[in-house]
């Protein structure tokens, strides 16, 4: 009797050692499966990663064809001067940096003192802002329609400044069949041809 329980310890022995060898098998196999899985994702994520270096390298930060840009700052910067002579103080100035960056910078007509477009007063980065926006359409590969909406964008301009304003805006239909500049301020109805008044009660707008 002694020898036969020894005996089936001993097969039950053998089939713990194989069912416990069998689950290391198995756990190894799924650990390879998720390590693959891992690789392959890791693979596709520097796939992306290759592909959004090349966008910053070509088009920059602000979505700026870098390249092109550069190509044509001297003529980008020409018409900055043309759209802002007599109308502002400073000059706006399109640069390369040695990193091949896009920069925009801000030049003082009597001290000649440099400083950041981002670092200017509303007024200041207000018409620099509308000055290289309509300079870039030079250069955009994109579509041009007929027409260019300009929406609220002299919410930071003082009423001081909006004769400036005006000459400005006269300018910039040189580069645009139609502007349609949507405002608020009443003292800007002469800088247009035409006029179209909506008035809003019961909250509900009507064309006037």
């Amino acid at each position: 009797i002694i020898f036969r329980i020894y005996i089936e310890n001993s097969q039950e022995e053998k089939w713990l050692a194989s069912s416990q060898e069998q689950y290391k098998v198995e756990t190894l196999n799924n650990s390879v499966l998720d390590n693959n899985l891992k690789i392959e994702k890791i693979k596709k994520e520097n796939d992306i990663e290759k592909i959004f270096r090349t966008y910053l390298t070509v088009f920059g930060k602000n979505g700026i064809i870098k390249t092109i840009v550069k190509s044509v700052v001297p003529k980008l910067n020409n018409e900055l001067m043309r759209l802002l002579s007599e109308v502002t103080n400073f000059m706006v100035e399109i640069r390369v940096n040695e990193k091949n960056e896009v920069e925009f910078w801000m030049v003082d007509n009597e001290t000649n003192i440099e400083k950041p477009l981002a670092t200017g007063s509303g007024f200041e980065k207000t018409l620099s802002s509308l000055a290289i926006r309509t300079v870039l359409t030079k250069v955009s590969c994109l579509p041009r329609p007929n027409i260019t909406v300009f929406d609220e964008v002299l919410g930071k301009v003082s009423n001081e400044n909006l004769d400036q304003v005006g000459v400005f805006f006269g300018r910039i239909k040189d580069y645009f069949e139609n502007v349609f500049l949507i405002t608020h301020n009443p003292l800007v109805k002469e800088w247009g041809d035409n006029t179209i008044t909506i008035k809003k009660e019961n909250n509900i707008s009507q064309l006037l």
